[in-house]
């Protein structure tokens, strides 16, 4: 099986106090990488920025960023998208050259 329903029994030793978690569990089927807008607005999560442009009027040139980020898709169907803070890779197009920040 590679997803189901685990039940977790909680108590205390010495107490009479237990209750009962369903944990949904299921693996990694894959991974994909996502480019969104940064720095990230409302709404920014379905925006696609894998095509930077030139920021009109900038000088020097600026180019729009992104932050890629992690997707987890899940066997159970659920996808996932990490937390920028655990995921992310800053790009700068700088005088037509790739740049990590």
């Amino acid at each position: 099986c590679r997803h189901g329903i685990a039940n977790v029994t909680v108590g205390f030793r010495g107490q009479n106090v237990t209750n009962v978690v369903s944990v949904m569990i299921a693996k990694m089927e894959r991974i994909s990488l996502k480019a969104t807008p940064y720095p990230a607005y409302g709404g920014s999560l379905q925006v696609d920025a894998s095509r930077l442009s030139l920021i009109a009027c900038t000088q020097p040139p600026k180019y729009e960023q992104s932050e890629i980020l992690s997707v987890m898709h899940l066997t159970n169907g659920i996808t996932k998208t990490l937390s920028a803070s655990h995921a992310v890779l800053r790009t700068n197009l700088v005088s037509g050259a790739n740049q990590l920040t």
